[in-house]
């Protein structure tokens, strides 16, 4: 999933303009099925309170139930 950058401000600015920074994070199917009924700001919230953001783990389990 692409989330607010954690740590560091999401804006910065350029001599040619203004960009946003976004992180991505991997998430697990029914985390995805979480984020599509909820909202990804929810789905951070659950990740970050479980420990599963702003790394991603290939051997970590879901932080929700299959939806």
């Amino acid at each position: 999933m692409l989330a607010p950058p954690s740590g560091f401000a999401r804006r910065a600015e350029l001599e040619s303009g203004p960009f946003d920074f976004y992180q991505v994070v991997g998430i697990t199917e029914a985390e995805a099925g979480f984020a599509r009924t909820h909202d990804g700001a929810a789905l951070v919230e659950k990740l970050t309170s479980g420990g599963g953001f702003p790394v991603t783990d290939p051997g970590r389990h879901s932080l929700v139930e299959s939806v």
